[in-house]
């Protein structure tokens, strides 16, 4: 059975598998679990969740001391 929703709480308590489109295209296909716990792209990162994880960029310089990423 195939039923669709844009109610996230209502697709993890009811499906097996679960499928997450943008724009007609599907992004991921997995378990819930796997949905939330390993997303496959940015998009399905910052669309899954309540709230919806946070993402932010770093930028390329290290810490060349201690191996770290510099936050811009």
């Amino acid at each position: 059975m195939i039923y669709v929703t844009h109610d996230q709480l209502e697709a993890v308590t009811m499906a097996d598998k679960m499928a997450v489109m943008s724009g007609g295209f599907l992004q991921q296909y997995d378990s819930p679990k796997n949905v939330f716990e390993h997303p496959v792209n940015m998009f399905v990162a910052s669309f899954v969740g309540s709230p919806a994880m946070s993402l932010d960029t770093a930028g390329g310089d290290h810490n060349r001391r201690r191996g770290c990423p510099r936050f811009h």
